[in-house]
């Protein structure tokens, strides 16, 4: 589960950073292309807030937590499907889309042999 905690620690990292961008209104966050329901203070506090639970919930995957994992699967796929209808720029949302499927793919193939220990 090293893979799966480490990816999905760097997940947590990239949304955190997004977060920030928002918040800050940098030139790092270019949203004039797309459509956006929300404005950037929105967006950022709900990039952070994803952040910090996807770092909770790389501790509970590490310990081989069941709520862990299926909570950072629900996460990563929702993580997916928010870079691929806002992408945010094209190169830090393919990378976040790519970290998020191997991420999904770890908690995935790895989950029975996390099983806690007694």
């Amino acid at each position: 589960m090293t893979f799966a905690t480490l990816f999905l620690l760097a997940t947590a990292v990239l949304h955190i950073v997004l977060g920030a961008l928002a918040l800050s209104r940098t030139a790092g966050l270019n949203l004039s292309t797309t459509p956006v329901l929300a404005d950037y203070r929105s967006l950022g506090w709900g990039f952070l807030f994803t952040g910090i639970v996807l770092i909770a919930t790389t501790f509970g995957v590490r310990a081989g937590q069941l709520w862990a994992r299926i909570v950072g699967i629900v996460l990563l796929a929702l993580s997916f499907l928010n870079n691929l209808a806002l992408p945010v720029g094209v190169a830090l949302s393919v990378l976040i889309m790519i970290l998020d499927v191997l991420t999904i793919y770890a908690i995935i193939a790895h989950a029975r042999s996390s099983k806690p220990s007694s």
